[in-house]
């Protein structure tokens, strides 16, 4: 059942996938700060305290390895990680991959407007391309805005061919490399055995509707294992429209979305000496919007259509192995993926005096290879049990942008490559490659009594970005100097975990990292003369660094669990894209140019836990209650001021029934967040994003061993509220308030059969 900590016993309803990764913590959340008393006499008073109640729990702890980048249990763990399996995904009823996030307080996704929906996560309030994304340890494209025209985002797998996520917050660079400063989100797919067993067959299939995006979708997947050789091929497909808006705005948009997605996997095993595994996949998205909400207001105010028509396709392939020796274990693989994203945009201006269609084409390519390798020992030493792993990494990015637009007379069909001053085609930045190479070590290192393990990592890491002159650059930025850059640095870590039962683990660490500055900001162009504003390149921005300190707690006793985590984060040198320097003395141009401008200290807790309340009645024996939280608090250190990318505290809190039959089960959920408000800036006023407290409601049926029937109602109650991720930098009067407001009152239906004979 979703949710079930791995502390507690081998008694969830049978499971539609053929193996259900244990589901932890719960939902992978955290606890809110209210509940940590109450949780905490339940631990105290439980049974088994100090010990697991049996050997069967220590079956369903599970294994991570975002942490250390090697396998372990998450009580080995330094830091606080979330885990979210299959199991946890079919529950969650998730249709949309931001589903994925609904129930994890501190994890917020960030929008960019009705057309390109949310393709990106803030994560302790750092967000962006400051969180590493992977897919099956391969980069996932970082995200690129231009306007209101022109965005490309982050894309993950299909959400049916994911078998798990882990979510490390805070600073990561010792492991993860520059870009890892907020955090790192890794996915990984099913493997064949997965789905077949040591050897034999299975598959899955998955189903379902959910009204708030009026979305439709369902997956297949199927895989053969043999003594040796397994593979699995799977297909995916899902479509829906705009989702429903709780505070029904007067000119809702229209969106059509329509993704189709395939995964093929081929793995060759000798399960003494290690496995070889191929791995192909890719997916195609088409949206069309009709833009509603923005036609006559603001820049379209003699706009009388806005519609879109968008496409992005991701292709990927990788070859990864691990070899076991007598005295090392190797782990190798080189990858290549391609995401191409193309938007075509028609801005009809029928009230002007001479009536136009402008017709606008944005291009963002990215293409990326790579290879990394890893070696790691185990020997003893000195009384000590060290875990060495030594480790190197090499990927180059090519980025390629471009911008094109024609304004066509309506009524003389006369074009014109000029609009709004910008001559098209164009760059906003000249076609780019970045190389990135890392070399790390990490030793862990276990005391004789095993009760204490230290973590030393340190890795070094070069960025060098080289760029290529051409037309279309110069027709923007005349007269702009190129810049390339090559920066180095090392990010060192420090952790340290206490083990004093295997009950209690307490946990400390302080990291340090930092970020390259990004290719598009040494060289993003701008110029438009009609409105006299020009963006200018700069050669000498800085990495942005961090230092994170983290102190942290586990405990379990009689199937309840606590966690807890006090975190300190301060950034340094933060750079801030197009910031404003002023207008040029000579021509009155208003300049802008990225700048390393921010000194930032975020701070916070995260909490989690849950217990079953059997202990408090024969009546209550099938309940367990769990709660998530999360509080921050972000300072800019120039001036004082609350920093506005920090989300506001948020907690869930839920109740679990399963029946004794186990054919049944159920969860009602609350989410709530405070309200929060940004500071005016240049008298310009921000949206105050209200509080909220939601109800969500799930229900399931176990119809077979291997088929399970769930529907779900969410916000019951069709509260009118907004996600802090979507609203919390827009101006109060923003006409996009009411269009990107979150989803009423919806219902969801799914299926899921499990077929062969597989693993539970």
């Amino acid at each position: 059942m979703q949710g079930i900590p791995w502390t507690q016993s081998l008694q969830s309803p049978p499971s539609t996938r053929v193996r259900n990764p244990p589901k932890t913590r719960v939902e992978g959340g955290k606890l809110a700060i209210i509940g940590g008393g109450s949780l905490a006499l339940l631990l105290a008073t439980g049974s088994a305290a100090g010990e697991f109640a049996d050997e069967a729990t220590m079956v369903l702890e599970p294994v991570v390895v975002i942490s250390t980048r090697s396998p372990r249990p998450v009580s080995e763990v330094v830091g606080m990680v979330s885990v979210l399996g299959d199991g946890d995904i079919d529950a969650r009823m998730v249709m949309q991959a931001e589903d994925l996030w609904r129930y994890l307080p501190g994890v917020y996704v960030e929008s960019s407007g009705t057309r390109f929906s949310s393709r990106s996560l803030n994560i302790r309030g750092i967000g962006g391309n400051r969180v590493v994304m992977e897919l099956d340890g391969i980069p996932i494209q970082e995200r690129f805005s231009v306007g209101n025209f022109s965005f490309a985002g982050r894309t993950g797998s299909e959400v049916d061919f994911i078998r798990q996520i882990e979510v490390l917050r805070g600073p990561a660079s010792s492991l993860y490399g520059s870009k890892a400063i907020g955090g790192v989100v890794a996915m990984s797919t099913f493997d064949p055995e997965d789905l077949a067993g040591e050897a034999g067959s299975g598959g899955v299939l998955r189903g379902g509707y959910a009204s708030d995006w009026d979305s439709l979708g369902a997956a297949a997947l199927s895989a053969w294992q043999g003594e040796t050789v397994g593979w699995l091929v799977g297909v995916g497909h899902r479509q829906g429209n705009e989702p429903s808006r709780s505070a029904d705005p007067a000119n809702p948009d229209r969106v059509d979305r329509d993704r189709t997605a395939i995964l093929a996997k081929v793995t060759l095993a000798d399960h003494e000496r290690g496995r070889l595994r191929l791995t192909l996949d890719g997916d195609r998205e088409d949206t069309t919007a009709e833009m509603n909400s923005l036609v006559g207001q603001g820049r379209f105010a003699n706009t009388t259509a806005l519609t879109g028509d968008d496409q992005m396709t991701r292709t990927g392939a990788a070859l990864d192995g691990h070899f076991e020796g007598e005295l090392l274990r190797l782990e190798t693989a080189v990858f290549y993926r391609e995401t191409r994203t193309r938007q075509d945009t028609v801005d009809v201006r029928d009230l002007l005096a001479r009536p136009i269609r402008v017709e606008r084409e944005f291009r963002y390519d990215t293409d990326t290879s790579g290879v990394r390798g890893r070696v790691s020992r185990e020997f003893d030493q000195g009384g000590f049990r060290h875990r060495v792993m030594l480790g190197a990494e090499y990927s180059k990015t090519r980025l390629d942008e471009s911008r094109d637009a024609s304004a066509i007379g309506i009524l003389d069909g006369q074009e014109s490559k000029v609009v709004l001053g910008e001559q098209f085609p164009l760059r906003d930045f000249p076609v780019t490659t970045s190389q990135e190479a890392g070399v790390f070590v990490q030793d862990e290192i276990d005391s004789v009594s095993g009760n204490w393990t230290v973590v030393p990592s340190l890795r070094f890491d070069r960025t060098r970005i080289r760029v290529r002159d051409d037309e279309a650059w110069r027709r923007a930025n005349p007269g702009a100097v190129l810049a390339e850059q090559t920066v180095s640095d090392t990010s060192p870590r420090l952790g340290v975990l206490w083990r004093p039962s295997r009950s209690f683990q307490a946990w400390g660490q302080v990291a340090s990292g930092f970020r390259a500055p990004p290719a598009e900001d040494l060289n993003i162009g701008l110029n438009i003369p009609l409105f006299r504003v020009r963006a200018l390149p700069n050669p000498d921005l800085e990495s942005e660094s961090s230092l994170g300190w983290e102190l942290g707690v586990r405990a379990s006793a009689g199937g309840a669990w606590l966690s807890a985590a006090a975190f300190w984060n301060d950034y340094e040198d933060f750079i801030v894209s197009l910031a404003p320097l002023g207008p040029d003395p000579e021509t009155g141009t208003l300049l802008f140019q990225s700048r390393n401008v921010d000194r930032a200290r975020i701070k916070g807790i995260e909490l989690e836990a849950g217990a079953p309340l059997a202990r408090f009645g024969p009546a209550l024996e099938n309940y367990t209650v769990g709660l998530a939280g999360y509080w921050a608090k972000g300072e800019d250190r120039r001036t004082g001021e609350s920093l506005d990318d920090v989300g506001p505290a948020s907690a869930v809190v839920y109740l679990d029934w399963r029946s004794t039959s186990g054919i049944w089960d159920a969860r009602l959920s609350g989410l709530f967040a405070r309200g929060k408000s940004r500071d005016p800036v240049n008298d310009q006023a921000f949206f105050d994003v209200p509080g909220h407290g939601i109800v969500d409601f799930v229900v399931a049926w176990h119809a077979r061993e291997r088929l399970v029937l769930r529907a779900g109602v969410f916000n019951v109650g069709d509260k009118t509220w907004w996600r802090w991720g979507d609203v919390g930098r827009l101006p109060a009067d923003d006409p996009l308030i009411p269009a990107l407001s979150a989803p009423g009152r919806s219902v969801s239906v799914s299926f899921n059969l499990g077929l062969g004979p597989g693993r539970n």
